[in-house]
């Protein structure tokens, strides 16, 4: 892949993640402040990641079909950037709620525009650097978000946040025209290539991978909620809990990196089971944390799970033909919303029924039967198709 081209995604991906973490990790306070309860803001968050689990699951199929990535990458963020600013004079829970949703469903199609294009750009022996190097660049966005939202949200005020990543949000469509695009299928052929586009999914390694993710970010998601509102409870201001959040993507800034440049040499099933089993640890410590360093260590567990994200990203790209990635890709990348939209509003109403502890143990549980779930998968590269299947075709 060219520089040009790895540098380019990698803004689209800082832009994304500078701000979605500014929101989220605050999303429950301010929610607090509109007076939501727990169950309330389990609902907004499960509804706003639903809808980029549904735009990173079209978005693959559209990358697929119309083969046009980059203006769909450049669209996402010109339509982001507009909605953001709307939140900001927005109070009411409901019209926040839709337009936050829209907000994600643009920011979906950005991430899943970004993987497909590292996935068909990416070449055997090096996909691990390469979705390590995004990874990165994620780690970056969230490590800026969690230190600037805090601050800002404590002497201007959540409007003024808003403002300031619509910003952030119109990097991406100028990032947008320095990117290269590539046909992964032939035109002529895209019908009939259709169906067999969809062969992956009788894969056994893409579908326990694919369940045992969607499992992990559902405790992950309890840990993201959770520690937010376990620090507002406890008097911390915004600031300390954006704090804890920086703090967690600090420690593990260039794991990404690394690990999935050593997946590269020693395998990926190893490293997906190390990063699955630092959610189960977190929630352990959240639902005994009492102390600021605490939360800095739950933060930083919570956080770990990202590698997962970057060796599962290499697997899949090594295990699907061209012609079927984009759809792949996207199908993974959906885990974490579907995870979330699940974890938020079950878990919201469970913290509401049960309080928080028992809440936390029923994700430990979930947590270390998404490790089972990978005990099955292979991770050797299958035989390369038959000619004819069609191989990436410059656009």
């Amino acid at each position: 892949m060219r520089k040009k081209q790895l540098i380019a995604l990698s803004a689209c991906n800082f832009a994304v993640f500078t701000v979605g973490n500014s929101l989220t990790g605050l999303m429950p306070v301010y929610l607090s402040r509109l007076e939501a309860d727990a169950t309330v803001t389990g609902v907004y968050m499960a509804v706003v990641f639903l809808s980029m689990a549904i735009s990173t699951v079209i978005g693959g199929r559209l990358s697929d079909y119309l083969q046009r990535r980059k203006a769909l990458l450049i669209l996402g963020g010109a339509l982001a950037a507009p909605t953001i600013w709307l939140m900001s004079g927005s109070t009411a829970i409901l019209p926040l709620m839709i337009l936050n949703a829209f907000l994600w469903f643009a920011g979906g199609i950005v991430v899943t525009m970004v993987n497909i294009l590292a996935g068909l750009f990416s070449e055997e022996g090096s996909r691990g650097r390469i979705f390590g190097l995004l990874g990165l660049s994620i780690n970056i966005g969230l490590l800026l978000g969690a230190l600037i939202s805090g601050p800002i949200a404590d002497r201007w005020g959540f409007s003024t946040l808003f403002v300031l990543s619509g910003f952030i949000y119109l990097l991406i469509p100028l990032a947008g025209l320095f990117v290269q695009d590539k046909a992964a299928t032939p035109r002529q052929r895209q019908g009939t290539a259709s169906l067999a586009s969809l062969n992956f999914l009788l894969n056994r390694t893409f579908g326990f991978l694919f369940f045992a993710a969607i499992l992990v970010q559902i405790a992950n998601s309890l840990m993201i909620m959770g520690r937010p509102m376990i620090m507002d409870a406890a008097r911390f201001d915004a600031t300390a809990i954006t704090t804890a959040g920086a703090v967690g993507v600090v420690v593990p800034f260039l794991l990404p990196l690394i690990i999935g440049w050593l997946s590269d040499r020693l395998g990926r099933k190893p490293f997906l089971v190390l990063g699955y089993l630092t959610t189960p640890l977190g929630l352990i410590t959240l639902a005994a944390a009492v102390d600021t360093w605490h939360f800095w260590v739950v933060s930083v567990l919570q956080n770990m799970l990202a590698i997962s994200m970057v060796v599962g990203s290499a697997l899949i790209t090594d295990q699907v033909p061209a012609r079927s990635l984009g759809t792949a890709l996207s199908l993974l990348n959906a885990t974490p919303w579907i995870g979330y939209v699940i974890g938020f509003s079950a878990g919201g109403a469970a913290i509401s029924a049960f309080q928080m502890t028992p809440t936390l143990i029923i994700g430990v549980l979930l947590s270390l039967i998404a490790v089972g779930l990978l005990i099955p998968i292979e991770t050797r590269r299958p035989e390369a198709p038959a000619s004819g299947t069609g191989a990436p075709q410059e656009a």
